[in-house]
């Protein structure tokens, strides 16, 4: 599987990898706690710039772009392995995979806090 993305974009777009929240209510307080969520879209927002332009992998992933790929919006124009020469460029995008691998890494605390909830919830059925 490659690494980067080559997308084209006939405008500056925003696109975010989804509404992901994670769960930050307190489940061990005495009385019940509303349910409290932080968002994690508003830190994995990357501006597709107008033109062709290299992406990391992760980004063709993300159901907005999907999206407007369907629409006709961007189109995918091949898939690289290789950073561009261009440091400005280059730059840019290793800030990218900065950003995302911490997207990737909320993620799966997100997923394996899903998965501990399940087990409780099997759990406590057994119990019953």
């Amino acid at each position: 599987m490659k690494k980067y993305v080559f997308i084209q974009s006939d405008r500056n777009i925003n696109v975010t990898s989804g509404l992901d929240v994670k769960n930050i209510t307190n489940p061990s307080l005495a009385v019940k706690d509303n349910m409290k969520v932080k968002a994690l879209w508003p830190q994995t927002t990357v501006m597709l710039l107008q033109g062709k332009h290299l992406y990391p992998i992760v980004v063709s992933t993300f159901k907005s772009v999907q999206s407007l790929k369907e629409q006709g919006f961007v189109s995918i124009d091949g898939y690289t392995n290789d950073l561009p020469e261009d440091s400005k460029d280059k730059t840019r995008i290793l800030e990218l995979n900065k950003k995302l691998r911490s997207l990737t890494d909320k993620l799966l605390e997100k997923e394996e806090q899903e998965k501990s909830e399940k087990q409780v919830k099997k759990e406590t059925k057994a119990k019953d």
